[in-house]
């Protein structure tokens, strides 16, 4: 069976519409393209399969996911974001941040959602985690066939095995919130790519969030931690999360002060700061005037119903 689905996968043409109505795939149509699968709203494929859905090809779900996951198809909106109210929707922004993206790239904590850069990049994804554990982390309703396989496993607070000024973009989406250090992040971030890179950001803004009890993390203290991080403050960091963001302790989880040093002990993964898109812009101002002088910010405040802004950094 393996045999003739690899033979099938290989006579299926690079750019072509599929669909399975068996397993976890079912109902989904992808475009597949260089060995990957990229999910296709209805949108995107009017505009590029006007024969749809006669040009969708059925074929079963063993097929399909023979394909790796690959970002979803993206419009391209290059012309079109600096339009005021063009970006209506979180789909909207999510492609209009990393549209002019271009090249080869690294996306840092990806998971089962890679983000819509556009179809003509080479993407290479990272985690904080290998596969396997991924997968064991998995939350209800995710599927494996949807995860993607880290090639690289690092962190936003070091990156070591990336070399600097290799890359054309770089994507951390729903990340740097957990980063201990994100001035830090940011800086090394920018260290990876060529002159005219794009770093693209996606950031939960506070009162959208499970965060929005929390204090807003002022660039004093985000300063501090980029200087003078510490193990006492990354203490201050669990006990504020636990106590104030919705949902994560109640008191039959025990005595709050064991049950917030029993996470931090196992480094269980936090929102470490909170941000508005203003307060975020005030640190990108702060880190290009002290840390790294790039070239220029694109950024577009929360949509919508959405809970994130999206900032794309320009060394």
């Amino acid at each position: 069976m393996l045999e003739r689905n690899s033979v099938a996968k290989r006579n299926l043409m690079d750019g072509a519409l599929v669909q399975t109505n068996e397993g976890p795939l079912s109902g989904r149509v992808f475009y597949v393209r260089n060995g990957h699968r990229h999910w296709a709203d209805i949108e995107w494929i009017n505009e590029n399969f006007p024969g749809y859905p006669g040009s969708v090809s059925l074929i079963s779900s063993s097929i399909v996911e023979a394909f790796l996951p690959g970002q979803p198809t993206s419009r391209d909106w290059s012309a079109s974001r600096s339009t005021p109210g063009s970006i209506r929707s979180v789909r909207d922004a999510r492609e209009a941040v990393a549209t002019i993206a271009r090249g080869r790239g690294v996306e840092i904590g990806g998971g089962s959602s890679p983000f819509p850069v556009p179809l003509s990049t080479i993407v290479t994804h990272a985690d904080v985690y290998p596969y396997e554990k991924l997968v064991d982390l998995r939350y209800e309703g995710q599927n494996v066939c949807d995860i993607v396989r880290p090639e690289i496993v690092t962190d936003f607070t070091s990156l070591s095995p990336i070399a600097d000024g290799t890359l054309d973009f770089f994507i951390a989406c729903h990340v740097i919130e957990h980063s201990r250090n994100p001035i830090l992040s940011i800086k090394l971030a920018l260290d990876k790519l060529r002159p005219g890179g794009q770093l693209i950001l996606v950031v939960p803004e506070i009162s959208k969030t499970f965060d929005r009890n929390r204090v807003l993390t002022n660039l004093d203290h985000l300063i501090e931690d980029y200087y003078n991080p510490s193990a006492a403050r990354d203490e201050d960091h669990f006990r504020d999360f636990f106590a104030n963001a919705e949902g994560f302790y109640s008191e039959s989880d025990g005595p709050f002060e064991a049950f917030w040093r029993s996470k931090l002990a196992e480094d269980y993964s936090i929102h470490f700061h909170t941000w508005t898109h203003d307060s975020f812009l005030e640190m990108l101002s702060w880190l290009r005037d002290n840390v790294f002088d790039f070239s220029a910010v694109w950024s577009c405040d929360v949509v919508g119903d959405g809970i994130e802004f999206y900032v794309n950094i320009e060394k």
